[in-house]
This record gives C-alpha cells, structure tokens and sequence, in this order.
C-alpha cells in the first residue's frame, strides 16, 4: 500500500462525511453548504492533482497498519465540520462565510 493511497481515500470521502453530518444532524444552513462546497472541493482538486502530478513523496510503500494509522490522522481533519458548524442550527452570517471564504482562498495561496 503506498502512503497516498491513505491520503486519497480520506480526501475523497470528505465530501460524504460531512454531507453525512448535515443529514445526521439537519443542518442544511447556508453556512455549511458553503462548508461542504469548500472541503469538497478541495478533495475533487487534491485527487486531480495527484493524477495529474503525483507527489513522489507519497509514493513511498507502507505496510497496511501505518497506511491506516496515516489514514486516521488525516481524518482528524473530519473534527472540525463537526465540532463548528454541521451541530449548530443556528445560521451564523454573511460574515462568517466571508471569513470562511478568505482564510480557504489565503491558504490555497500559500501552499
């Protein structure tokens, strides 16, 4: 098993987890379909990348229980949907997706 195949597989599903969450929980406020818009995103875009230009870093072949190890870390990614927005029913603001909005786009720029 190689390294990005862990990476991949938690990047892909984002997008089904946290429209999961909203299920779960009913909230479809705008705020965390901007939410879901974002992360979804961005998991479609890393896993075009990587097919586009691979990484040779993450080439690198792992056993099956680090590749699950790597695989739990980067879901830890998946607390912060559900702790800040997907529990919340309360529609937060313009303000608060604008502030969304830039620090994704800021941190798109410096990577």
């Amino acid at each position: 098993m190689k390294v990005k195949h862990s990476i991949n597989l938690s990047k892909a599903t984002t997008f089904i987890f946290i429209l999961a969450l909203m299920v779960a929980y009913q909230n479809f406020s705008l705020v965390t379909w901007v939410y879901l818009s974002l992360h979804g995103t961005y998991g479609i875009l890393w896993l075009l990348k990587d097919r586009i230009y691979p990484d040779k870093q993450w080439e690198q072949e792992v056993p099956v229980v680090q590749g699950i190890i790597i695989f739990g870390i980067v879901c830890l990614y998946w607390v912060a949907p559900h702790k800040t927005e997907v529990r919340r029913k309360k529609e937060e603001g313009r303000r608060k997706i604008l502030r969304c909005l830039s620090c994704k786009l800021l941190i798109y720029q410096l990577q």
